[in-house]
């Protein structure tokens, strides 16, 4: 799948392989994920090669956890070039992505649908994700460039051993930025931290983002949290050259940072 959607056409088994290889007189084929999910009873993820099970989640440990998943497939995958991505699965004991709270109440109420009110935290958070970004209006491309990430804690996600070979690894490193353009001078690009072990909840730390691209003098920010269903604070610190700078709270799961030229 990585070579597939990669620009970059690599050989694999003498067949190429990349997002702009198609067989001849054809045009490159879509990649769909047809079936994604993240077993809360699986292994430890933090440690590569780890066979033990994990410390046992609480309900709500859990529900989060498959939110913050849902939310990081769909953004990463789709940004990357994916053109469907299907979540599994509705109903199930370790995989169900729809709380058992509106299943209860399908049966209360005798079959009738209830309304999505009770569907949980991970179909609230796809709801208000896809509800916020929006269609996007036909445009000429403007793309946007991450130029820098600075933080104020300088927290690490893992240490090494202190050599130039082996060096840790800053959160900073890892925060995740994946603009898509709405229209024109308009974008939506959802960041995160992206930690390694989602069982592991991620605090909010400030993080300032220089972001090139954008016209300095008119842009303006905001930024959503489909989880949490309320806009949090981002502010343009420093306008610059051929972008911004803006400083917002980043965590774990990803939010949605509005940038528009008025």
């Amino acid at each position: 799948m990585i070579r597939d959607l990669s620009p970059v056409t690599t050989d694999l088994q003498g067949k190429p392989h990349g997002r702009f290889t198609a067989p001849p007189g054809a045009t490159p084929p879509q990649l769909w994920i047809t079936e994604v999910a993240l077993d809360p009873r699986g292994a430890d993820l933090s440690t590569p090669g780890a066979k033990g099970k994990r410390p046992e989640l609480r309900p709500r440990e859990i529900e989060r956890l498959k939110a913050v998943a849902s939310l990081r497939y769909l953004t990463a995958f789709s940004h990357k070039g994916v053109r469907a991505v299907d979540l599994f699965t509705a109903k199930d004991d370790a995989l169900g992505l729809v709380s058992q709270r509106f299943f209860d109440d399908v049966r209360r109420g005798g079959g009738r649908y209830p309304g999505a009110g009770s569907a949980g935290p991970a179909m609230d958070a796809v709801r208000r994700l896809t509800a916020a970004i929006g269609r996007p209006r036909r445009a000429p491309a403007q793309p946007l460039e991450l130029v820098q990430v600075a933080d104020a804690n300088g927290s690490v996600q893992f240490r090494a051993d202190g050599s130039e070979r082996h060096p840790e690894l800053a959160y900073r490193d890892v925060v995740t930025f994946l603009p898509f353009q709405r229209g024109k001078g308009s974008w939506v690009a959802p960041v995160y931290v992206m930690t390694r072990d989602l069982s592991r909840t991620l605090g909010e730390e400030p993080y300032r983002l220089m972001i090139g691209g954008v016209d300095p003098k008119r842009a303006r920010v905001s930024l959503y949290d489909p989880l949490a269903g309320r806009f949090a604070a981002a502010a343009v610190t420093g306008r610059e050259g051929g972008g911004v700078t803006v400083e917002l709270d980043l965590s774990d799961s990803p939010r949605l940072l509005f940038l528009d030229v008025t």
